[in-house]
């Protein structure tokens, strides 16, 4: 990653305040420039660090070009998918039932699962953002996928979490967000499943049963993956998902002494 300080100014950014109580640090993500608003100061003491995030429509090659200029580095590139329950989206054949296997349960969350699920997410993820990102060591990185996931489950993050369990053990989980604009939608926010049971239809089972009851009340969804996960693009494209759009994410490093 590269250690150039970011030049900040001019852009518009808001505090990120879930990421900054969960990772420790002044966390704060880029947004759309209005015209008439001031960007807010950010002040830094000596061994303050803050991290931005940036996220900018492939076809934006110059406003990424500027960003890149400015001391932001490119860590990923990420794809977003639409499902609808009318139109040509459709289940796979066989697979209209949350239940892929025998054993295998879908409920929501109970507050009782939280470690479980925290602890699950902990060891699943191998590729995040942050896990892409050389200024965050692999444990700090792991932290926040845990400590999301278990917010999601506690209720202080999105609006609902279901999860797959095993002869009682949390398997799986997905966690969701509810966008109530023109076009009401479920927001998958974070999906995982337990290594040591991936590959036997429990994401799938997981997916389909937000699925079904996206289709009872009249919800798309909406979700978002690694361009480099094809095996993941490949899941989601055989339940009707359909392409929407890419992005680059951009992450910005600074610890100092000054505002910017």
């Amino acid at each position: 990653m590269s250690s150039e300080v970011p030049d900040l100014a001019g852009l518009n950014f808001e505090e990120d305040l879930w990421l900054s109580q969960a990772a420790g640090i002044k966390a704060f993500y880029v947004t759309e420039n209005d015209a008439g608003t001031t960007a807010p100061r950010i002040e830094l003491g000596e061994t303050d660090r803050i991290f931005v995030t940036a996220k900018v429509p492939v076809s934006d090659v110059e406003v990424a070009s500027d960003l890149t200029e400015r001391g932001f580095v490119i860590v990923d590139t990420a794809l977003s998918f639409h499902w609808s329950p009318t139109g040509d989206a459709s289940l796979p054949e066989g697979q209209n039932t949350p239940l892929a296997s025998s054993g295998l349960i879908v409920r929501a969350a109970e507050k009782s699962d939280a470690d479980s699920v925290g602890l699950l997410a902990g060891r699943a993820f191998t590729g995040s953002r942050f896990q892409l990102d050389p200024d965050f060591p692999e444990e700090e990185a792991r932290l926040i996928k845990c400590v999301w996931a278990r917010n999601l489950v506690l209720g202080r993050r999105g609006d609902q979490c279901i999860v797959a369990t095993c002869n009682g053990r949390v398997i799986g989980f997905l966690g969701i967000l509810k966008q109530d604009n023109d076009v009401p939608s479920y927001v998958i926010d974070l999906v995982a499943v337990d290594p040591d049971f991936q590959r036997g239809g429990v994401g799938m089972s997981l997916v389909i049963s937000l699925l079904n009851n996206a289709t009872r009340v009249g919800r798309n969804v909406i979700v978002g993956t690694q361009a480099a996960n094809v095996a993941s693009v490949r899941f989601y494209e055989a339940l009707g998902f359909r392409y929407a759009g890419a992005c680059y994410v951009l992450h910005a490093h600074y610890r100092g002494e000054r505002s910017v």
